[in-house]
């Protein structure tokens, strides 16, 4: 039993950017707003000569690890011109340093990063990444990426709009956010699997009534429960209303009858004690990992 994923909870976002002066680093200046022509870019690596890039992500999870050694790897194999100095910070340590690290005369040349306002909006709106218009074209992603991809990477050269405009980065994956379930404590309680929403939150009770805990939340980075908000606000408020709060845009509001709905049903779920005790102060990684140990009955998350 899977829900939609919101357009722009944190974490689809995180998009591969190029930074402005790149390849080589430096400070931003004005060149983010480029006027190359699509003509001007240069479509192979191979002809480029010896090139070195700095490029940071946040994939520090083993099996994310793995991944990019791979693909980096593979890259480089087939560019032997090309070498990729990586540097690999987790989620958090990459917020906290990115910003700083943009307005350094030594800044990457290509950033992961989150797609909302907070981060690369203002990065488009201080000039520090590239608008990669030229390269959309060039390479065809206005083609190979549906438009509902390419929104939220998007942005008005001054930052004011997004979901529309430029082309600032591509998403480096995109993810799910589901309800996942242990299928033995469910055989155990003699539930079968949710269907209705309805059916799920009788699950909730029923887990509860027996002892166990329904719900697994570690929460203390503050953004997780962004996914389970997420969830109930799919349940309550149309899609529309949700990508016009997702883009800041005009005529946004928190405290409309879907959302107050929303978080009124969150305060309930708490007060019922359906959350894992001290759920503010376990982290995400340690929720996953108490839950695959059969701690809890479900778990809304990223995939």
């Amino acid at each position: 039993m899977t829900r939609r994923y919101t357009t722009v909870a944190v974490l689809v976002g995180a998009s591969l950017t190029a930074v402005a002066c790149a390849p080589g680093g430096g400070s931003g200046g004005e060149e983010s707003t480029t006027s190359k022509a699509a003509s001007e870019v240069e479509t192979d690596p191979a002809a480029m000569g010896d090139i070195t890039l700095t490029v940071w992500d946040q994939e520090v999870r083993g099996g994310q690890d793995k991944q990019m050694r791979a693909l980096n790897a593979a890259f480089e194999k087939k560019y032997p011109n090309i070498t990729i100095k990586r540097v690999s910070r987790s989620f958090d340590d990459l917020t906290k340093t990115l910003r700083l690290a943009l307005t350094g005369d030594d800044a990457p040349d290509v950033v992961q990063a989150n797609n909302t306002r907070s981060q690369m909006g203002q990065f488009v709106g201080a000039k520090q990444i590239i608008n990669l218009d030229p390269y959309a074209e060039a390479y065809g992603w206005r083609d190979r990426y549906p438009e509902s991809v390419q929104s939220v990477v998007s942005y008005s050269p001054d930052a004011k709009t997004f979901g529309e405009g430029s082309i600032f980065g591509l998403p480096q994956v995109g993810e799910v956010v589901g309800i996942f379930y242990d299928k033995k404590m469910m055989e155990d309680l003699g539930i079968e699997q949710p269907k209705t929403w309805a059916q799920f939150e009788e699950a909730l009770a029923t887990a509860k009534e027996a002892g166990e805990t329904p719900l697994v939340l570690g929460n203390i980075e503050k953004w997780p429960a962004v996914h389970v908000f997420g969830a109930l606000q799919g349940r309550y408020t149309d899609a529309e209303t949700i990508r016009t709060l997702g883009y800041g845009r005009p005529g946004a509001s928190w405290t409309d009858e879907g959302n107050e709905q929303t978080g009124a049903t969150l305060v309930d779920w708490v007060d019922k004690g359906y959350f894992n005790e001290g759920f503010n102060g376990e982290g995400y990684d340690a929720a996953w990992q108490s839950f695959s140990k059969g701690d809890g009955l479900f778990l809304i998350a990223g995939s």
